[in-house]
């Protein structure tokens, strides 16, 4: 099973409706518009996003240690029996703490998790671009008073 996590700073409602709609030729160039960072690096979940948000805790204690924990509310999830693909709103504690780390830190935090994983030095240069794509996202929709949203679609 293939696993697709990214992060966009968007209005809720924006996003809900070019998920919902039927107009799929525009659907990739309406998601454009919106900041993302792409965390599709083969991750086990809730593992390594676990490990992801305990790293995180030393540098911020209001992150919780278990990353549904980061969770709002589900804004959307496809119509199928096993929903396959969800939109959710992520906890605005959460983006605080993330937009205010320093780019140091976030490097910090890339060569932490990476050593989680059973190759860290193949993974490491990823971990640390996605980190740094989620930082930036994260302060997009706090300095354009959006919100961060989760996509999770597994195929």
């Amino acid at each position: 099973m293939s696993l697709t996590i990214e992060f966009y700073s968007a209005g809720p409602q924006e996003l809900v409706e070019i998920f919902s709609s039927e107009e799929y030729d525009d659907f990739f160039d309406e998601l454009k518009k919106y900041p993302v960072a792409d965390f599709s690096l083969h991750l086990s979940i809730p593992e390594d996003l676990d490990n992801l948000c305990q790293i995180l805790r030393n540098y911020n204690n209001s992150i919780p240690s278990i990353f549904r924990d980061i969770f709002d509310q589900q804004l959307w999830s496809d119509d199928a029996e096993f929903p396959s693909e969800s939109l959710t709103l992520i906890n605005e504690n959460f983006v605080n703490a993330l937009a205010n780390l320093l780019d140091n830190d976030i490097e910090e935090i890339a060569h932490a998790w990476a050593k989680t994983f059973p190759e860290p030095y193949l993974i490491l240069t990823n971990l640390l671009k996605s980190l740094l794509d989620l930082h930036n996202v994260a302060k997009n929709a706090l300095e354009k008073k959006q919100s961060l949203i989760l996509r999770l679609l597994g195929i």
